[in-house]
């Protein structure tokens, strides 16, 4: 039984080959093979974006309203405390 080498060159060759192949029947199992991939992809990222963007604001007025709420109430404490 004789044994075949294989030079780096063409083992590049053939895993390239075999990515790319990879990569077509990954995105033909999600459905991104039709001209509208592009821009599926594309509005996918500007809702992530914008969900990443209303995560940081909702983050932002829940501190806002605790910090408002502890002021809040050490200012009613030393008001009652006179």
């Amino acid at each position: 039984m004789a044994l075949h080498t294989i030079d780096s060159a063409e083992l590049e060759k053939m895993l390239e080959k075999a990515s790319c192949r990879g990569a077509e029947m990954a995105l033909a199992n999600v459905g991104l093979t039709d001209d509208q991939a592009i821009h599926d992809i594309r509005d996918l990222r500007d809702l992530l974006d914008t969900f990443k963007d209303i995560k940081r604001s909702i983050i932002k007025s829940a501190a806002s309203l605790i910090t408002a709420a502890v002021l809040g109430l050490i200012a009613a404490s030393v008001w009652f405390h006179k």
